[in-house]
């Protein structure tokens, strides 16, 4: 799984949105809609869309996972479902893994006549950049106009967009003749973001990101716990202040302003200190690179989970919602999962859909995918891992499980041992998971490109 450390899920993002790439041509899926599935070429398998479908049920919040980012099958596939769940389902809640202030920017994007999307703003579509995830927000904006009392919304649910929280913290609390704290506002302009000003969250990354690469320290020694004694005062500030926001301003407001300095909290107090703990060329031993593993990981799906959760009640109430992101972060009991790729959350990390489904339970399900490793790649003999599994089964076929009640003809699938998958985008595989432990469906393909060029 390509995340947090490996190749670094935030510089990742950074680099998505600051590249220009070109992106391949679009191929379908079979079994889409837009496919027009050829009987000749079914799996063994349920089709892909129905029985993605078929899986989720009445279920209010559904993910896909990806297995690995950038991979080109997986965004046709992914993007398909989610028209297929507009449909069929009535889902209209489009959220990625990314930055939550996409409800914002792309929204605005969503609503004009604009036929593509600033390049900055590809931050707030992160690893999920792609032509046909551009066709999916043309695809909104042609659904919103044909129903404007049913509108579908796009929105993120990572809180690493500094830029945006601060800003809006600040405005919030305007709307109630509020202000921060000086002490504790000039302490998080200094820290955050060395007393500059910024256009958007891309460049406060990007600034940070250089500040690395030339192996300068962004924080100071006492910087960390000075922040995060600031933004404890800020959250007490605000709860003293309960009253006043939700009076003047909104209930929704209060809450959203909680987020925010939970958002500042997570790029002040985990993102910045990592980036000076790699630059300034320390070598971690195994002990502190499991506690760095952990504690992105942790606090990063911990905030995504109160950021969901947060939306649903402010933004989003009975609206259904897809959400699409790594299958790590999807999956179930993700305590179990064993990573071994160097980077990866170590073994009994919990993820954001282990957080789900402990809150919401079967109203939460998750479709896992497999895609097959490429003929150039050469596993080790005697290694066995789950997409080799698939491959004996389904052969050149794209297909779709359903992990509990699979089906005739696949008994022989690895859905309930503990196996690696090979991660295109990383080129590895390694560590294991047991599918019908965390997911409830996966669809398989046999091949992909990648909606990027690795270099």
């Amino acid at each position: 799984m390509n995340d947090f450390f490996s190749r670094s899920r935030w510089i990742a993002f950074v680099a998505i949105a600051a590249l220009s790439v070109s992106l391949p041509g679009c191929g379908k899926t079979p079994g889409s809609p837009t496919a027009g599935a050829d009987p000749a070429v079914e799996s063994p398998g349920m089709p892909l869309l129905e029985g993605a479908a078929s899986t989720i049920g009445d279920a209010p919040i559904a993910a896909f996972g990806e297995c690995s980012h950038f991979t080109q099958a997986l965004h046709d596939y992914a993007n398909d479902l989610f028209r297929y769940l507009v449909e069929k389902k009535g889902f209209r809640v489009f959220m990625l893994e990314s930055a939550w202030a996409a409800n914002d920017y792309l929204t605005e994007f969503i609503a004009s006549d604009r036929p593509a999307i600033d390049g900055w703003m590809n931050f707030y579509l992160n690893a999920f950049v792609s032509a046909r995830t551009e066709q999916t927000l043309l695809y909104i904006r042609d659904f919103n106009r044909k129903h404007p009392d049913d509108p579908i919304a796009i929105a993120g649910m990572q809180p690493e967009q500094p830029w945006t929280d601060f800003r809006e913290l600040k405005a919030v609390l305007a709307k109630a003749g509020l202000e921060l704290p000086a002490d504790d506002r000039a302490l998080i302009e200094r820290t955050v973001f060395a007393g500059r000003t910024f256009e958007n969250d891309i460049d406060v990354i990007g600034f940070h990101g250089r500040k690395a690469r030339e192996k300068q320290r962004i924080m100071a020694e006492g910087d960390p716990a000075g922040l995060a004694a600031a933004l404890d005062r800020v959250d007490e500030f605000l709860q003293a202040h309960q009253t006043d926001l939700s009076a003047s301003v909104s209930p929704a407001a209060f809450k959203e302003a909680k987020l925010r300095v939970l958002g500042l909290r997570f790029y002040g107090l985990i993102v910045l200190p990592m980036r000076d703990f790699y630059a300034l060329g320390a070598a971690p031993d195994p002990a502190q690179v499991e506690k760095l593993g952990h504690d992105g990981y942790h606090f990063g799906d911990l905030y995504r989970f109160e950021i969901i959760k947060t939306q649903r009640e402010t933004r989003f109430p009975g609206k259904k919602i897809f959400i699409w992101m790594h299958s790590w972060h999807a999956a179930k009991a993700s305590e179990s999962i064993n990573c071994t790729i160097a980077g990866q959350p170590p073994l009994g990390t919990i993820s954001l859909g282990t957080r789900l489904f402990r809150e919401y339970g079967r109203d939460y399900r998750v479709v896992a995918s497999v895609v097959a490793a490429p003929a150039s790649f050469v596993f080790p003999p005697g290694v066995e891992t789950i997409d080799q599994g698939f491959q004996k089964v389904f052969g050149a076929r794209a297909g779709y499980v359903d992990i509990q009640r699979p089906g005739p003809g696949l008994d022989s699938l690895p859905l309930g041992r503990m196996l690696p998958q090979y991660s295109h985008i990383d080129n590895e595989y390694g560590g294991g998971i047991v599918l019908k432990d965390q997911f409830d469906g996966v669809a398989y393909f046999p091949a992909s490109d990648l909606t990027v060029k690795k270099k």
